[in-house]
């Protein structure tokens, strides 16, 4: 993940590192900081966002004060960057592939490699996974893609033309309350986080949507 001109990596080592990042000369990026979180010998860091009061857990001044992370451990951790304090939100039923910081109700959205999708409060250690799972159309290929939509954010329709902001806040599409999720067949579902239900369904490359009622 890259916020201005720091890129933060995550390996199987267990160990997040912070890479100062030139655009002007395209140098290789300068390691200027870097610590452990999950234990290397189950395989490491697995994914990790950005936590905060900002747009992706980032201050006003394009600084990241905290990061969840999630690892082969099944761990999932709050950690302050600057005093290196983590704490055990919870811990998964398997490891996290995907994930994203949902501000407005200061919870993470997760996939599971088994599919699953939940969500996680970040201010209270061991909250049980609020589970999103629509069994009348579920994802049936793996997920492949995880977005918490923004002001910024482009929407595409089924035929292909975009929405803008503005549009889309009138749609079904709020971009306050709702995450995206992608499978590799190309259904796309869209999901209240309020309610926690699927409120939209449509599959790349065919006609016609399904709106829940």
């Amino acid at each position: 993940m890259c916020i201005r001109d720091r890129l933060y990596t995550g390996d199987r080592g267990g160990r997040i590192t912070l890479y100062e990042i030139n655009r002007q000369t395209l140098n290789e990026p300068r390691v200027v900081d870097g610590f452990y979180l999950h234990r290397a010998n189950v395989g490491g860091v697995s994914c990790f966002c950005f936590v905060g009061d900002g747009a992706g857990g980032v201050a006003e001044k394009g600084v990241v004060r905290r990061i969840v992370s999630a690892g082969m451990d099944n761990d999932l951790l709050l950690t302050d960057i600057v005093t290196r304090k983590s704490t055990v939100i919870a811990n998964t039923p398997c490891a996290i592939k995907l994930m994203e910081f949902v501000a407005p109700i200061h919870s993470v959205a997760a996939v599971g490699i088994d599919n699953s999708i939940g969500l996680w409060v970040t201010h209270q250690s061991r909250r049980p996974c609020t589970p999103l799972v629509d069994h009348s159309d579920p994802h049936m290929s793996p997920i492949v893609g995880l977005e918490v939509p923004s002001c910024t954010t482009p929407y595409f329709t089924r035929n292909g033309s975009t929405l803008g902001a503005t549009e889309a806040s009138n749609s079904a599409l709020s971009t306050d309350h709702h995450i995206i999720t992608t499978d590799r067949s190309g259904m796309v579902k869209v999901w209240d986080v309020r309610t926690f239900k699927c409120v939209q369904t449509w599959r790349v490359g065919r006609g016609g949507t399904e709106d829940a009622m």
